[in-house]
């Protein structure tokens, strides 16, 4: 089981043009296994509110996988069928204690889009998502500035 995001991963070999792999090019950020919380699990559905996935963050983007073996197999068929656009966000992050929370937080009240709440496994996963996380953002930020 994979543990610590991996910076600079290559690009996948089977990238068709305009795919979420495609826009990820050759300079991928970050590539690694998080923790996202569901709001449709929980205790209405007596589900896991947690589930594992490999998240691939691509400049301002963020893809997310089942594994990473369907990232390998499938780059252009993320889970989400829209990237996570960082512009706009800001990273909530919690103490460096467990859990290990991470939450993008849209920046405007009146910004509709979602938060999104991740789980790192460990202090050190923590610290290196946190680090990805604000230096995608500060990059999406810089742009409209």
């Amino acid at each position: 089981r994979e543990r610590a995001p991996q910076q600079s991963v290559g690009r996948p070999a089977s990238a068709a043009a305009g795919t979420p792999a495609a826009a990820m090019g050759s300079s991928l950020k970050a590539g690694g296994y998080l923790a996202v919380k569901s709001p449709r699990k929980g205790l209405l559905t007596g589900g896991h509110p947690w589930e594992r996935r490999y998240f691939i963050i691509k400049n301002t983007l963020v893809f997310y996988y089942k594994d990473k073996r369907s990232f390998e197999f499938s780059p252009s068929k993320p889970l989400n069928q829209r990237a996570i656009e960082l512009e706009g966000y800001f990273l909530k992050a919690g103490k460096e204690e467990p859990p290990f929370v991470l939450s993008l937080v849209p920046k405007n009240e009146d910004d509709m889009r979602k938060n999104w709440v991740f789980r790192a496994d460990t202090v050190a996963e923590f610290r290196t998502w946190k680090d990805i996380f604000l230096k995608a953002i500060a990059s999406a930020n810089s742009q409209t500035s």
